[in-house]
């Protein structure tokens, strides 16, 4: 319930980071779960993830979805973004959407 004697549900807040992470390995993810946990993080934007081409994984709860350029342009890489669900959007998603 919402504020006294009302019928509007009360106020839900999120935490939602966003981090350029200079590149985007498995260890950086690692590191990258391990804060968001810690700190509660609903969702991350991030920028700069260095990786190439579309994808979609999960890894300990949380869902990452990656967009990058279709090839690399220079060795190291460049541009990149990535959207990192914790495990409660993740579940919302799949009840929302049960046969995607």
């Amino acid at each position: 319930m919402g504020p006294r004697g009302s019928t509007l549900p009360s106020k839900q807040y999120v935490s939602i980071l966003s981090q350029n992470l200079r590149g985007f390995n498995s260890a950086k993810e690692a590191e990258l779960i391990l804060r968001l946990t810690e700190r509660q993080i609903w969702a991350a934007c991030l920028q700069e993830t260095w990786r190439h081409g579309d994808d979609v994984h999960g890894n300990e709860g949380f869902t990452f979805l990656v967009h990058g350029l279709a090839e690399k342009v220079c060795r190291r890489g460049s541009q990149g973004v990535a959207i990192a669900l914790s495990p409660d959007p993740t579940r919302a998603a799949r009840a929302a959407h049960p046969h995607d």
